[in-house]
């Protein structure tokens, strides 16, 4: 096959943020890797040629042997597929499993999970004195806040504490989870942020995963060609991720601002948006390069660098159900030089008290005698680096656990 020959074309299909929808999906629990390719022959009707997939696997990537539908033959860290004759006009998806080392992940160093009904957040409103969040269910059971969006013109939102962006991390990234019922292209949610402490706003659009959606009309928020996340999630929630990297030494305030305009809304069990766990973490990712060809000419088409996210391995929420048997409370949370512990037993007994790193790795222990009196234990935290780390309480009887990042 000649380059002026009938060409084997990866189909370019993209979201409506005009980027690839060859996306990369992470999940650190079971330290595998899966993502789909949407892949397209462009001939001349009736061909079919014999097509290769080859995959350039970022260092530090192994393929699983068996995971593709397709043979597969390994050289490095290049892969490739033999997928066989592909008829013109063809589409074909697959998925494959690559291997990642346990102790590569992303790092949380800042966690919102709204437990508290977001106590530390500004609740402001630009249009008519109302601001429409209020706490509501979030996506693992535990609390969120939801935005509502009536069919009346209201213009509102939430903005975070003020984060400090460290310098000595590679890439500082924002996720945070959230769904929606919205008017698609009326109703609309976009987030900005603040360097000054909130005097002025800059809109984000550096998006890493599951950005903007929708161009807005101008009616809304009186801000031509504007993109924002509008229409509707189908009651998921989804993780969004934006990059941070152009913060790095700054103090940022992160603001979310809900838009709606005065006629309809959607007939939905909750028209509006609710977001849940808002995270700063630094972010680890992989790069893997996907390239389509034939036995001759392996590489007829390659696209850009597929990134694949690896998450922070956190179960978001800060109270794990499992075998929950103690009252258990830690605050500040985050916290910076010292953590308190509230802490009550059913019954009266002698328990472990662990501080321990996300991997379970003890960092310290002691022991206490408790009953159904709440006692208050302080931690000194000087001396541990930023992160996520674990409060664990325990006895013959249970174990309970709480999660906190120290800032």
């Amino acid at each position: 096959l000649r380059r002026n020959d009938p060409l084997i074309r990866k189909g370019r299909q993209v979201d409506p943020e005009g980027q690839p929808i060859i996306q990369g999906l992470a999940s650190s629990n079971e330290q595998w890797m899966a993502y789909l390719m949407p892949l397209k022959k462009r001939a001349a009707p009736g061909d079919a040629i014999a097509t290769l997939i080859t995959e350039k696997l970022q260092e530090g990537l192994s393929y699983i042997d068996g995971s593709a539908p397709f043979p597969a033959t390994v050289n490095g860290n290049i892969v490739t597929f033999d997928i066989g004759m592909l008829e013109y006009n063809q589409p074909i998806e697959f998925s494959y499993k690559v291997a990642a080392s346990v102790d590569v992940r992303s790092v949380s160093f800042n966690l919102e999970d709204l437990e508290d009904g977001g106590a530390n957040f500004e609740f402001f409103d630009l249009d008519n004195g109302f601001n429409f969040f209020f706490e509501t269910e979030g996506r693992n059971g535990t609390r969120a806040l939801g935005g509502a969006a009536p069919d009346t013109e209201v213009d509102f939102g939430i903005i975070t504490p003020a984060y400090d962006i460290p310098t000595d991390i590679e890439v500082p990234a924002l996720r945070f989870w959230h769904k929606y019922d919205l008017e698609a292209s009326s109703d609309a949610v976009f987030l900005s942020i603040s360097t000054d402490g909130g005097d002025t706003w800059e809109y984000v659009t550096d998006f890493l995963k599951n950005g903007y959606n929708d161009d807005i009309q101008y009616g809304t928020f009186a801000i031509p060609a504007l993109r924002a996340f509008s229409g509707s999630t189908n009651g998921e929630f989804i993780d969004s991720y934006v990059d941070l990297s152009a913060y790095k030494g700054e103090s940022i305030k992160i603001r979310f601002r809900l838009g709606t305009d005065d006629n309809t809304t959607v007939d939905a069990d909750f028209p509006g948006w609710i977001i849940d766990d808002i995270e700063l973490m630094d972010l680890t990712q992989y790069e893997v390069e996907t390239c389509i060809g034939t036995l001759a000419d392996p590489e007829i088409e390659c696209n850009d660098s597929t990134t694949i996210i690896v998450d922070t391995n956190l179960a978001t929420s800060t109270k794990d159900a499992e075998s929950d048997i103690y009252d258990m409370t830690l605050y500040p949370n985050p916290a910076k030089t010292k953590i308190y512990l509230d802490v009550s037993s059913p019954i009266s007994e002698i328990v472990q008290i662990k501080l321990t790193s996300i991997e379970g790795r003890v960092i310290r222990t002691s022991a206490a005698r408790l009953n159904n009196t709440v006692q208050t234990i302080g931690f000194n935290l000087v001396d541990l680096d930023r992160g996520m780390y674990l409060m664990q309480v325990q006895s013959e009887n249970g174990l309970s656990t709480r999660k906190f990042v120290k800032n």
